[in-house]
């Protein structure tokens, strides 16, 4: 199924999958991490905004922890955070982050959000 912000349209690679493809005109322009809206945090004192990104794979995250250039992330909403996996019910929107090199669990990382991409 399509979701769609910012005139870019995000389909899941496959089902169950953790990662989607961002369209723009109907052509895949990237495949990205897919986070959760539950993972944006605002430093109070800097209003820095980070953002947890979860990973299915060890060495997906690791490659992400420590890369030096900033990537892009797909954030959702999910219909039940207490359900895990969760399930997707809203797209809103691409993002570009830059790791901070915090792992903050066995499957996710910090990023700290530079912009919100736009198609």
């Amino acid at each position: 199924m399509a979701h769609w912000s910012d005139n870019l349209e995000m389909t899941f690679t496959h089902r169950g999958s953790w990662k989607g493809h961002i369209k723009s005109r109907g052509q895949i322009i990237d495949t990205v991490p897919v986070s959760w809206t539950k993972g944006w945090v605002v430093d109070k004192d800097t209003k820095s905004i980070y953002l947890e990104v979860w990973f299915q794979k060890e060495d997906e995250l690791l490659a992400a922890m420590n890369a030096a250039e900033p990537f892009k992330v797909a954030v959702g909403i999910a219909n039940d955070y207490d359900a895990f996996p969760h399930s997707f019910s809203e797209y809103r929107g691409l993002f570009l982050v830059q790791p901070t090199g915090e792992r903050l669990s066995d499957i996710s990382i910090q990023t700290k959000v530079l912009e919100r991409i736009k198609g």
